[in-house]
Order: C-alpha cells, then sequence, then structure tokens
C-alpha cells in the first residue's frame, strides 16, 4: 500500500504545470515580501509580538498562492476517473493527495518564515526558532484545511464565493503591507494574548501564544494543539470536492451589466463582430483560471481608493481618486494576455473555422473585455468616489480615464494576445515575460495622464472637450484593428 501510495504521489508532483514539482516562481516572491517585512520589525521587539507578526504575515502569504494558482491542491484530479481505473484504492489516491497539499504547505511555510527564522530578535534560541517554525507550519495547515472544508460542504456551488473571498484576502494582504510596519510598532511591547481582547477571534495570536512571557490560561496553551489536531485530521480525513465546473446558467453580474451590454452591442459592435462579444462576455467570467488572476487585482483600486477616503484635505483625496480613476489601465495587459486560456479549449474550431477577419474576431473579443471587466470597474469606482462627496471631480473625470484606459488595452492587445481567445489550455499559455519594461511605460504615462487631468479638466466643458477626442481617436483605431492593420501578434515558432 506504502509503495502505491508513494507512487501517486510522484505522479502528482511530476504533473505540475511546467515541470516544477514544488510552487518555486510564487514562493520566490512570497520569500522576497516576508523578508522586507521582518527586516523592519524593531529588534526589541518582545517574542510575542514578534511571532504574532511574522505569522500574521505567514497566513497572509500562504493564503494567496492557496486560494489562486494552488487552489488545485484542494480538490480531486480532473484525471480522477483514469487514476480510479488504475490498481489502486479510493484511500490511496486520497492519502496521496493529502501528503502532496502537506509536501506544499511545508515548502511554503518554510519560505515564508525562513526571513523571520533569520531576522528574530536575540532573545530567540534555536529551539523558539523552531518552535515559530512549526507554528507557522500548523497555522498554513489549519488555512488549508478551513478551504478544503469549505470547498467540501460547498461542492463546487461556491466558486463566486471562493473568488470573492480571495479579493478580500489579496485587498487586506495588501492593506496589511501598507499599515502593518506601523502596527507592529505599537505592538512591541506586548508580552502575551493578554493585552488586547481581540486577540481572541484572531486565529495568528491563536498560535504566537506559546511564545508569550505572560501566564496563558488552559484555553490559551491548548489553542495551537486542538486547531493543528482538527486541522491535520480534517486533511487526512476530508475527501477532495470534485473540481470546479464551468456555470452554464448567467451570473448575478452578467444579468446587472445586461443592459449595457445591449447598448454597446448597437452602437459600439459591428455586426461581424457580434459573435465572438457575445460568446467572450459569457464564457470568460466562467474561466476560473481568468477570474483569480483578473477579479482580486481588479479589487486592489477599490480597497486604496477606501483606504484613502480618510485623507483630511479635499486636494489629497482628489489626487488619489485621480490616480485610481486611471490606474485600472496598467491592468490591461493582464486581461489580455489571458484571454485565450480556456477550459474548454477543444471547441476553438469555432473560432478557426468563423468567416471573419482576425482584426474583426480579436476587436470583439476586446469590446466583451471592456463591457464585462472594465466597465463594471469604473461603475465601482464612480460610484465610490460619489459617496465619498467628490461627486462632481469624479464625473468629469470618469469619462476620460475610462477612454483613456480602453485606448491603452487596445496598445498593449498586439504585444500581449497570441492567440484566438478561449483557445488553449491555461496550463499551456503562452505570456511572454519580455513586456515588464513595456508595463512600466504603461504605469508611467497612466500616472502623469492622471496628474494632467487633475490640472486641466477642472470643469465640465474640458472633460467634455477631453471626451470628444479621445472617443474621435477610438473610433480610428477601432476601425483599424477590425480591418486587420492591427494584427495582434502570432506565436513564434518553437515558443
Amino acid at each position: 500500500m506504502i509503495g502505491r501510495i508513494l507512487v501517486l504521489l510522484r505522479a502528482r508532483l511530476a504533473s505540475q504545470r511546467g515541470g516544477s514539482a514544488l510552487p518555486v516562481a510564487p514562493l520566490l516572491m512570497l520569500v522576497f515580501v516576508s523578508g522586507v517585512f521582518c527586516a523592519l520589525i524593531p529588534d526589541e521587539t518582545q517574542p510575542f509580538a514578534y511571532a504574532l507578526a511574522a505569522l500574521s504575515v505567514c497566513a497572509a502569504l500562504v493564503a494567496v498562492p492557496l486560494l489562486g494558482d494552488l487552489s488545485a491542491l484542494l480538490t480531486a484530479d480532473e484525471t480522477g476517473e483514469w487514476v480510479r481505473a488504475l490498481p489502486v484504492r479510493d484511500f490511496e489516491i486520497h492519502v496521496a493527495r493529502a501528503l502532496h497539499l502537506l509536501l506544499v504547505l511545508t515548502v511554503l511555510a518554510t519560505g515564508v518564515l525562513a526571513p523571520a527564522l533569520v531576522f528574530a530578535p536575540d532573545t530567540f534560541g534555536l529551539l523558539q526558532r523552531a518552535g515559530l517554525w512549526l507554528a507557522g507550519w500548523s497555522l498554513s495547515v489549519s488555512l488549508a484545511a478551513t478551504l478544503l472544508t469549505l470547498q467540501a460542504v460547498l461542492r463546487g456551488r461556491g466558486h463566486a464565493l471562493l473568488v470573492a473571498l480571495q479579493s478580500v484576502w489579496l485587498v487586506g494582504a495588501l492593506f496589511g503591507a501598507v499599515l502593518g510596519l506601523q502596527l507592529v510598532t505599537r505592538i512591541t511591547a506586548w508580552t502575551g494574548p493578554s493585552a488586547a481582547p481581540t486577540l481572541a477571534y484572531y486565529p495568528p495570536a491563536w498560535f504566537a501564544a506559546q511564545f508569550s512571557t505572560d501566564a496563558l490560561s488552559t484555553v490559551w496553551q491548548a489553542a495551537a494543539f486542538v486547531c493543528t489536531g482538527l486541522a491535520l485530521a480534517l486533511v487526512l480525513g476530508v475527501p477532495a470536492p470534485p473540481p470546479a465546473a464551468a456555470n452554464s446558467s448567467s451570473t448575478l453580474v452578467g444579468a446587472l451589466l445586461a443592459p449595457l451590454r445591449h447598448a454597446l452591442a448597437r452602437v459600439w459592435v459591428r455586426g461581424r463582430e457580434r459573435a465572438t462579444y457575445e460568446l467572450v462576455f459569457d464564457a470568460l467570467p466562467k474561466e476560473r483560471e481568468f477570474v483569480v488572476r483578473a477579479y482580486p487585482l481588479l479589487a486592489v483600486p477599490l480597497g486604496f481608493l477606501v483606504l484613502g477616503a480618510q485623507s483630511p484635505t479635499g486636494s489629497s483625496r482628489e489626487s488619489l481618486l485621480a490616480l485610481l480613476l486611471f490606474i485600472p489601465g496598467a491592468y490591461a495587459p493582464l486581461l489580455a494576455a489571458h484571454t485565450p486560456g480556456s477550459n474548454s479549449h477543444r471547441a476553438r474550431w469555432l473560432l478557426d473555422t468563423a468567416p471573419v477577419q482576425q482584426g474583426e474576431l480579436h476587436n470583439g473579443v476586446l469590446k466583451a473585455v471592456v463591457a464585462r471587466f472594465l466597465a463594471p470597474l469604473y461603475a465601482v469606482l464612480v460610484a465610490i468616489g460619489c459617496l465619498q462627496g467628490e461627486w462632481q471631480f469624479t464625473l468629469q473625470l470618469a469619462p476620460p480615464a475610462f477612454l483613456f484606459a480602453v485606448l491603452v488595452l487596445r496598445f498593449v492587445w498586439r504585444e500581449c494576445v497570441i492567440d484566438a481567445p478561449l483557445s488553449v489550455p491555461h496550463d499551456q499559455l503562452f505570456i511572454s515575460h519580455d513586456w515588464l519594461g513595456g508595463l512600466a511605460v504603461v504605469a508611467i504615462v497612466l500616472l502623469l495622464a492622471s496628474l494632467g487631468a487633475t490640472r486641466y479638466l477642472d470643469s465640465w466643458s474640458a472633460s467634455a472637450l477631453a471626451t470628444a477626442a479621445l472617443v474621435a481617436y477610438e473610433r480610428v483605431l477601432d476601425r483599424n484593428m477590425s480591418t486587420g492593420e492591427l494584427r495582434p501578434a502570432q506565436r513564434q515558432a518553437g515558443k
């Protein structure tokens, strides 16, 4: 039995995307973020406070890949029927999946906590550093067990909930990066969980309690051990839920966007672009691999806009609002590059045999991305700006900012899109990594545009004039792309 489990485990490791058995790529970024944060923690921080900060960073960083790129580890294999046809038992398949999850969690926790162990205060001996690693590993397993149980209970019906959870978690992690060091300076003298009553509801504090120099109650002493035991029982005992399948029904957001969808189809989408426009509008939001990359990042400006709402001066709020109205254009390369990915890529013959030019096909896709992703984001940004009392400034800047984002999407489309929409498996999606400099240029252009808009678009007439000029320019680019003059770049041979 052990031999069969090990064979299944090796097969799972060998099947990882990119040929890497362990999540090396996401781990490097997590180690960097953790290292920067831990290096800035004051040396005089008490052991409990340091453990609390380090474990908070560990929880935030480990949960991001578990909700995103590594979320498949929490579900059954897509090749489950083929695996069950082998001379193995379901129990062995389940144990191999659980061991794979625990191995990846061990690697993630070790990488994220390595900087915390290096930069730990001098009061941390070797035994305490080992205890900090064990606490971080236990916390990571507890997070994974919670997500596994949630998906097992929902049984594929919580796709939207999990995406929303990832978005909230990512925004919370970014807020933590911004405000975390300020909070650490306030808790450096904390010696135990009794320092704040809210710590009783904060899971990292349950595991950091072991580093307290205060006397602990029985509940605090047992909390980490109970959580770890329960988490291991859930990881080893809860069967993996099936992979989330595409939902054939319409989504709530899609229903709310129906009027905008039909209006754009009448005034912006040409007849020969209509098929791909309708297809991508309906299908792309149901591609989980696309959604878990696009939605959380699109939620980032919303979070920072709420964060900036506390600014005491109106000029500061206006500057932040202008920047956040223009910054969604920086996500254009991400949105464009992932449009070819699909779990239903075998149906690409519908596009390959369509009696339309490539320019018309891609123009319809671009307009669907604008209608389905950029337009709702700007609607929310405008609503938040108006609720902050800056309704006139928001309404003046929103139309030119939205059109500027559409123009950026048009300009980056050729460099980022190398295949027909929804035509490539996600694990074979080719994304060129040589446009990092291009992203920097886009960010600088958007920053300058926001500064110029803040200074010059200070009246309704100026806003209307800028909007008319951008509409005219967009119409020229629209016509050129539809006729094939801005045909997207093709995948190079051998790539």
